[in-house]
């Protein structure tokens, strides 16, 4: 890269986007941050002919906290939820706010050129406006980040999906494991172009949940200011979700 160490900075980033409602799911790099930021998400689920499906987005806000002995800490709220849906003789949209999530990482650099660190984000219960519902996400994941060559960052994730929700008509539970690897490429000293894969296993039952791309661009616009937008595509497997799309304004703390 061109700084010195590979964490130096957050434009090596790959974007946080995954495909979860609240999207606890989403990837990250290894490297510990102090950052606030205000990201935009948007999905779709579409079944051709004629469109029959959903579409969502929302607005996240989130800040990250790096503290001593390698340990960060971070809080996320979901502002609002806009959810548009249509079949064949029905359609209806629906606004919605929360989740509020936690999250916290525990890294440290391994040996010259790579870091390692633990992930854990969850949402917190009843912190949703559906009161008649108790819907809870959470990611538990170890990650890596690789310097592989001066203009090269590999990211690198292995972790678990957990989601819980109950109503008066019953409760769910469901479960995933998730395999993913980025690789953020400097084109230029103020831009990375990034793209990855996505494995994942066990959210719809047995089988592949989906194969999935990642692609996008993280870039400095002025000073402490980033900007980052992505795009995720399933390319295999059950998923339900069509596309996923990112844009996040982030400041260095």
């Amino acid at each position: 890269m061109a700084s010195a160490d590979v964490c130096d900075d957050p434009i090596v980033d790959p974007a946080a986007i995954g495909v979860r409602a609240g999207n606890f799911d989403a990837v990250r790099s290894a490297c510990l941050r102090s950052e606030v930021e205000a990201r935009v998400d948007s999905r779709a689920l579409i079944d051709t002919p004629g469109f029959h499906g959903t579409l969502g987005g929302d607005l996240q806000l989130t800040a990250r906290f790096r503290e001593g002995l390698g340990v960060e800490w971070g809080v996320t709220v979901q502002v609002v939820d806009y959810t548009f849906a249509q079949t064949a003789v029905v359609t209806a949209s629906d606004a919605t706010y929360g989740p509020f999530s936690l999250h916290g990482a525990v890294g440290r650099r391994y040996k010259e050129r790579a870091y390692v660190a633990a992930y854990l984000h969850t949402e917190v219960p009843f912190t949703r406006s559906i009161l008649d519902s108790t819907l809870w996400g959470t990611q538990v994941a170890g990650l890596v980040t690789y310097d592989a060559h001066r203009r090269v960052a590999l990211h690198g994730r292995v972790g678990g999906l957990f989601w819980f929700g109950s109503s008066e008509a019953g409760a769910t539970s469901r479960g995933a494991g998730v395999i993913s690897v980025d690789a953020a490429v400097r084109t230029v000293r103020w831009m990375d172009a990034f793209a990855g894969l996505e494995l994942q296993s066990g959210w719809y039952g047995v089988g592949l949940d989906h194969l999935a791309t990642r692609i996008g661009a993280h870039w400095r616009i002025r000073g402490d200011w980033r900007v980052e937008v992505a795009g995720l595509v399933p390319l295999a497997g059950t998923e339900r979700t069509t596309a996923a799309i990112t844009v996040a304004v982030q400041h260095d703390r």
